[in-house]
């Protein structure tokens, strides 16, 4: 592979890595209008797979009660 089509190669990576997150965005976006709340993105290219789930605000953490 020459530096041309490796330089090529990896502008059209960049250019699906990008892509997906603007999809991702979009959908989140969408979700919240569809739904309320706030929408987070993961995207693992590695894994590949991409979530977009709703934040659930938790109070403050306590203790669970020990069980005897």
């Amino acid at each position: 592979m020459t530096s041309v089509h490796l330089l090529q190669a990896t502008v059209a990576a960049s250019a699906a890595i990008a892509e997906c997150s603007a999809a991702a965005e979009l959908l989140a976006r969408a979700m919240e209008r569809a739904h309320g709340g706030s929408w987070r993105i993961q995207i693992d290219h590695e894994d590949e797979v991409a979530i977009v789930a709703r934040r659930h605000h938790r109070g403050p953490l306590t203790p669970k009660p020990e069980v005897a």
